[in-house]
């Protein structure tokens, strides 16, 4: 669309307001009021066109307000001198010049411009506000109110007489007997108004300008809020996405690696045990007895899983209470020899105490699927600032060039950088695992 409506509709009624202020204003008020044949019959209509031709102009001037050019710079341009020129055709009729509708004109080339067409218009609303108050002074020189020294029959008379160019009087002017020297008093006095109009509407016009700068830069700023919020919902949906996709190929993986694993050996022990049902019952006995351990261990790891499936893992434990009941149920699922020691004597933030307990729960779920180890240790201890965490097994460990691009491996990486921690994992096939992790305090409790 080459326009747009106003975008500001308070601004735009003091726009009207500002016109209407300027309509009422170029009204005689004091004739009116103080004369008792304010328009005389001759001057009664020509007042009435003129006021009613400038009434029009600032009616149309309003109307343009309804809607700003968007298109090219030329057609802002036409918009900008259109305005001007019913400006200046109104001003041709009247003695006082009409300044504020020039403001009105440099609002609407505010918002529609951008510098340095915003330096252009402020320039040249200013000289021409600067020029109608030339015209003015130039129009009271023809037209004025005078006061006039007259000397008649060589008698020095001094008379202080207000009239129009166009009035009656007694006093025969074009008599030889009456000389007339102008006093510059009302001449000056109309400069001294003019010029303090001009330098008031100057004052004003900046005042305004930088009004409607700040309205502009304000609405800048919500809009690149909003910009901003829209485009951070955005990224949450496509992290919480990224996340689920994730949290399922995670459970995926945990049911075929490990209930996958013993429903099968399960399904063989079964078929194993009904060949030779009839044959040998003594082997039925012991593939059903192995059956029935496959069984309970497949029934193990799906509660396991299900466990970390928790939203809140400590469920209002503290971390410490946490992790012993990690480690205790730990105990009773492994073989082998598990070593704990926990030392948490510092308060550790909600947020540092999930991410602990997190990384601890993968890494024990990593040692109890794949490790085979018969040795475990986890250690856990603060300082002032900071929590150090390690957990290392005798276990057949693994190629860590082959297995960063895991999904556990990865998730524990990135829990601890999301706090500002570091991660560190050392292992070589056939000589265990040992993660290290530094996990700062007060970073994340500032």
């Amino acid at each position: 669309s080459l326009t747009q409506p106003h975008p500001f509709r308070l601004l735009q009624i003091t726009e009207w307001l500002l016109l209407g202020i300027a309509a009422v204003q170029e009204l005689p008020w004091q004739t009116i009021v103080y004369s008792a044949n304010p328009f005389p019959e001759e001057g009664l209509m020509a007042f009435a066109t003129y006021w009613l031709s400038l009434l029009l102009s600032l009616i149309v001037l309003g109307f343009l307000g309804l809607r700003l050019p968007t298109g090219a710079t030329p057609i802002k341009w036409v918009y900008i001198s259109v305005q001007f020129g019913l400006i200046l055709y109104a001003n041709i009729y009247w003695l006082s010049p009409l300044l504020t509708p020039y403001l009105v004109v440099a609002i609407r080339g505010w918002l529609i411009f951008r510098n340095p067409g915003r330096r252009w218009i402020a320039g040249l609303t200013f000289a021409l506000a600067l020029s109608s108050v030339g015209v003015l002074l130039h129009g009271f020189h023809i037209y004025s109110y005078g006061s006039y020294d007259i000397e008649i029959n060589e008698t020095d008379v001094e008379i202080d007489e207000t009239f129009q160019h166009d009035s009656h009087s007694d006093i025969d002017f074009n008599s030889p007997e009456v000389e007339f020297t102008p006093f510059p008093s009302n001449e000056i006095a109309l400069l001294v108004d003019g010029v303090t109009g001009f330098l008031f509407c100057g004052l004003v016009l900046a005042f305004v300008l930088m009004l409607v700068n700040a309205l502009l830069a304000e609405r800048s700023s919500r809009q690149q809020l909003t910009t901003a919020h829209q485009q951070l919902h955005r990224y949450a949906l496509r992290i919480e996405d990224q996340a689920t996709l994730q949290e399922r190929n995670r459970i995926a993986r945990e049911i075929h690696d490990a209930v996958g694993h013993n429903l099968t050996a399960l399904r063989i022990q079964l078929e194993n045990a009904v060949f030779f049902y009839q044959a040998d019952p003594e082997k039925t006995e012991t593939h059903l007895q192995t059956a029935q351990q496959l069984a309970a261990k497949a029934l193990k790891e799906i509660r396991y899983s299900v466990s970390t499936l928790h939203s809140d893992p400590l469920q209002g434990k503290t971390i410490s209470e946490a992790l012993q009941a990690l480690c205790y149920e730990f105990q009773r699922q492994v073989s082998g020899e598990f070593h704990y020691s926990l030392q948490i004597n510092t308060p550790i933030t909600k947020e540092v105490s999930t991410t602990v307990y997190r990384l601890v729960q993968e890494a024990l779920t990593n040692i109890m699927k794949h490790s085979q180890a018969y040795q475990i240790k986890l250690e856990i201890q603060t300082d002032s600032d900071i929590l150090w965490l390690m957990i290392g097994d005798d276990g057949k460990g693994f190629d860590l060039t082959q297995a960063t691009a895991g999904f556990g491996l990865k998730s524990m990486h990135e829990r601890a950088i999301a706090i500002g921690g570091q991660l560190h994992i050392s292992t070589a096939p056939s000589q265990g695992c040992q993660l290290t992790a530094k996990i700062p305090l007060t970073k994340v409790m500032s």
